[in-house]
């Protein structure tokens, strides 16, 4: 008999896991427990005592899973007949974790959740420049409204639409259909201002809504694309008396209304009409600068803007003080009703104008000795630098919650893309086991399915993760889901922003909208994403590669075995006989 430090080791081990097994299992325990002082040698001991831990420990898994009747059942003294019972209790509670990932399906919330979720994989599977222009669910819509002359949900479909001829016409045809809404023209002309529909639009939208400066912003906008060649975005032509005379009128306007207020009341009237459960279609809104404004107004505002401060600057040389206060004056308007309907360019284009601006004036009204205009204006160029500043930590910060991990909603966005994966990858690997075992079996009878503890795992391990994945996703994506229904049914949009950035985050693949920044004496300065979409497209693709050939070699390897052993064993006969 052999009394080692291990030996007690491995006894006292033995003792902890026949206490955490059924009554009918510790006959079996007590027998190893008496058998290991007879063991020599300290790796035997080892071997010994691990072999009878993991028999208990599975006895114990299969007492806490099964009921008290098939516990009594189960043969005593050969605990190792349980293996049968591990299968059932791994396929009931892979059954039952499937059961819980279908009942997922049936809440609307998950649905969305998911559907908003598989955005991520349009930029990895969608290779086709085009898709970009065919929107199916919006063109389904859209022969769904104009065969029930729908005028609103004609409008909703106009102001979505990337296909500028199809929105262009659906625009004509909404107000065809309620005058009322001859508002659509404006969105849809900012969209589409090199439409030729457009200038007679503008005519009518003067008509009906003076003093607003879209309709001038978009004649603007009009001119600087059918310019082309003329120019580049950034570094435009000459202006033209057509444009000059748009930016005039749209910084001598008493209001820039872009109809967003009209636009999201039909939103939510259509949403609801056609039961509309995706926010990407409804909410999300793929914009340059500004909301519904067009793309080349910022550019244009600051052009116009220095042209006229410019412009003001030789009449005061001149002696026309006057004149360059109605100059300065108009650009300061016009500043202040673009940020008075919050309408700011990121980052503000504006703020290092106005500093300028009021200390041009404020030098003005001192040559005309007027002092408390003076002090008035010098004031106002005090608080705008201060603005500056400001407005550059605000936005910076901004930009580092929307962009950065420590941000709520970009680490939310990325949990819902990791489950999303997850349980994608969760269902191949269950539905591969699945085909493995019907492989083997050669029948779809459950009774002949040939079921080894190496694909019961991997199935219990696939639907566990189904499960995990499912309960995360439907957690994490929850306070979304609420943000959108308070919107069709309250018109609440105090939230409907952080909604929009979460959506525009779940469309870029796992990690992609993930930015690195760095500190600067302005505030973090955004570096790059720490992985590009075209670098995580090559990677994705080049594992599916190389998993792919390791499989076809797996296969191919367990074929070639197979193959060969019978040629062995028949080999090894003839020998015998010839001998």
């Amino acid at each position: 008999m052999v009394d080692t430090l291990l030996h007690r080791l491995a006894a006292f081990v033995l003792r902890a896991g026949i206490r955490l097994v059924p009554n009918q299992t510790r006959e079996w325990g007590n027998a190893m427990l008496a058998e290991i002082h007879h063991i020599e040698g300290n790796w035997a001991v080892v071997v010994w005592a691990l072999g009878g831990v993991g028999v208990l420990a599975k006895q114990a898994l299969i007492g806490l899973l099964l009921p008290a009747g098939d516990r009594q059942a189960a043969p005593i003294g050969n605990p190792l007949s349980g293996e049968a019972k591990m299968h059932k209790v791994s396929l009931r509670a892979g059954g039952v974790c499937l059961a819980a990932v279908l009942l997922f399906f049936l809440a609307p919330v998950f649905r969305q959740a998911f559907r908003v979720s598989l955005a991520q994989w349009h930029n990895v599977i969608h290779v086709d420049p085009g898709l970009w222009v065919r929107q199916p669910e919006l063109e389904s819509l859209a022969r769904r409204v104009e065969k029930n002359h729908d005028a609103e949900g004609v409008a909703f479909v106009a102001a979505r639409l990337h296909d500028g001829a199809e929105s262009v016409r659906l625009a004509d045809e909404a107000v065809r259909l309620d005058p009322k809404l001859i508002w659509i023209l404006g969105v849809v002309g900012a969209r589409h201002s090199a439409a030729p529909q457009v200038p007679g639009w503008v005519a009518r939208l003067e008509r009906w809504d003076p003093g607003n400066a879209l309709p001038y912003l978009i004649l603007a906008q009009r001119n600087d694309l059918i310019r082309g060649a003329g120019g580049s975005f950034m570094h435009p032509p000459a202006p033209r008396i057509a444009w000059e005379q748009a930016m005039a009128s749209a910084f001598q306007s008493t209001r820039i209304d872009d109809y967003v207020d009209r636009l999201r009341d039909i939103d939510r009237i259509v949403a609801r009409r056609y039961d509309l459960s995706d926010p990407t279609l409804v909410v999300f809104e793929e914009e340059l600068f500004v909301d519904h404004l067009p793309t080349y107004t910022a550019s244009d505002s600051l052009r116009y803007a220095r042209s006229a401060i410019s412009a003001g600057d030789a009449l005061e040389v001149r002696g026309d003080t006057k004149g360059a206060i109605e100059k300065y004056l108009m650009v300061a308007h016009f500043v202040s009703m673009f940020e008075s309907q919050q309408h700011v360019p990121d980052p503000p284009f504006f703020d290092t104008l106005m500093p300028n601006v009021y200390q041009r004036l404020a030098a003005v009204y001192r040559k005309m000795d007027n002092g408390p205009q003076s002090a008035y204006f010098a004031g106002l160029a005090a608080t705008a630098e201060q603005d500056i500043k400001q407005h550059g930590l605000q936005w910076h910060s901004e930009i580092e919650n929307q962009r950065s991990i420590s941000g709520v909603t970009p680490w939310n966005a990325l949990v819902v893309e990791i489950s999303d994966a997850a349980m994608l990858a969760s269902a191949l690997l269950l539905l591969i086991s699945l085909l493995v075992v019907l492989a083997r079996s050669r029948s779809f009878k459950p009774r002949k399915l040939r079921m080894g503890p190496v694909a019961t795992g991997v199935r219990l391990l696939a639907a566990v993760g189904l499960l995990v994945s499912s309960v995360t996703l439907y957690v994490v994506y929850r306070p979304y889901a609420a943000i959108y229904t308070r919107f069709l049914e309250t018109g609440d949009t105090s939230q409907l922003k952080i909604l929009r950035d979460f959506v525009e985050l779940t469309r870029s693949p796992i990690g992609t909208q993930i930015y690195r920044f760095r500190p600067t004496p302005q505030g973090p300065a955004m570096v790059g994403p720490y992985i590009s979409v075209h670098n995580f497209i090559f990677y994705f693709w080049l594992a599916v590669t190389v998993l792919g050939l390791a499989s076809l070699a797996v296969i191919a390897g367990l074929h070639l075995l197979k193959c060969f052993r019978p040629r062995a064993g028949a080999a090894a006969n003839g020998s015998m006989v010839v001998s």
